[in-house]
């Protein structure tokens, strides 16, 4: 049966989008709906503000009376213009099946969608900006995902691939089993840095004083990356801080969040880093029936110059203190093999017998 597409113009249209996914992937091993109330803030152009400077349009692709598919298409205006280039981004991308006879005419609405907008190149999955979902998977399906990640069906890729999309950019993330005693010499770092009076352990514990240390370590981002350190880098206004702060408080637990406060080693100006160490444990996790002691922790922001400091940080004291009554058996830094940043973190990862479990990959096409 013929698959026609068509554009998503009504709440009734939002609701078929929002909740494809789950039942595509109903019986899917380890996928995770998202946070619904997210998937509505994000997807409403009165609570996004980056529907102010993108172009946007949304898909549900239907085979007779039933949806077989989705995908959103996105011109970043504001990237493109700080970028001088003429990009656009696809997003949302999912099919019931892998014969093309779903993703073909997505695809190609959007490619043609983008080409009438003078856009040169497509590339995704990618959203709004670096803040949102990014990346198919390609290795590590057997990994449960975190809060910030796809979880693609395996063929996808592949299905990329036939259509010309080629490799844009690819990232990693890093598994680490949390052990019971870290290695002595990582004490004498962190009390040789801590003495020299250079850096502070901060704890943090609550979610308001969790809320009072990110906005300016939020803010310090625009200062600390860029595009050349962060595929799709966009800075943040004000606005977008707030949004990124409501949506990462949710899932924060107090016990496992601490902050780092210090110097600048190049500029002498004081600043606030804060490390979020983000516990997934969503409703939706217990239903599938994993264990409860299975925790997810990511490092999500520590700007470049304190990049050094942050290997002589992980204090073994201060992680148990957070750690205490509570069974960590896993840990994950998402890391960006084109971070430059990151190339610092790998040897203290290494200390912790740290590996590579999942390889990310956005594609583009011209």
């Amino acid at each position: 049966m013929e698959v026609t597409v068509r554009q998503v113009t009504c709440r009734s249209d939002l609701r078929d989008f929002i909740f494809l996914p789950e039942k595509l992937h109903a019986g899917h091993p380890n996928w995770l709906p998202p946070f619904y109330k997210d998937e509505w803030t994000q997807l409403d152009p009165n609570k996004n503000r980056a529907f102010s400077y993108c172009d946007t349009v949304l898909l549900l692709a239907f085979r007779g009376s039933g949806i077989a598919g989705r995908a959103m298409g996105i011109i970043n205006r504001r990237y493109n213009h700080h970028r001088s280039e003429r990009s656009a981004r696809f997003a949302c991308l999912e099919a019931a099946e892998d014969d093309d006879s779903v993703l073909k005419p997505l695809l190609d609405y959007i490619e043609n969608w983008a080409r009438e907008k003078g856009m040169e190149k497509i590339i995704g999955p990618f959203g709004f900006s670096d803040q949102d979902p990014s990346g198919f998977l390609v290795e590590g399906f057997e990994f449960p995902p975190t809060i910030s990640t796809y979880f693609n069906f395996e063929w996808m890729p592949a299905a990329l691939e036939r259509r010309g999309y080629e490799k844009e950019v690819d990232y990693v993330t890093y598994r680490i089993a949390v052990p019971d005693h870290f290695p002595e010499h990582y004490h004498r770092m962190f009390e040789r840095i801590r003495r020299r009076g250079r850096l502070e352990i901060v704890r943090v514990h609550s979610k308001k004083e969790a809320e009072i240390w990110a906005r300016p370590a939020l803010r310090l981002m625009n200062e600390s990356y860029d595009e050349e350190m962060i595929y799709g880098f966009s800075p943040m206004d004000d606005a977008e801080v707030e949004s990124l702060l409501r949506r990462y408080l949710a899932v924060l637990d107090p016990r496992f969040l601490f902050g780092v406060r210090g110097f600048s080693l190049w500029n002498a100006l004081f600043a606030c880093v804060f490390v979020a160490w983000c516990v997934h444990r969503m409703k939706s996790r217990e239903r599938l029936g994993l264990p409860r002691t299975m925790v997810t922790l990511i490092v999500v922001y520590f700007p470049i110059w304190v990049v050094c400091t942050m290997r002589g940080a992980m204090d073994v004291e201060s992680i148990n203190a957070y750690t205490e009554g509570y069974t960590v058996t896993t840990g994950e830094f998402l890391a960006d093999n084109l971070f430059n940043p990151i190339k610092y973190m790998i040897p203290a990862l290494m200390v912790f017998d740290a590996c590579r479990n999942r390889k990310y990959l956005i594609w583009m096409v011209v």
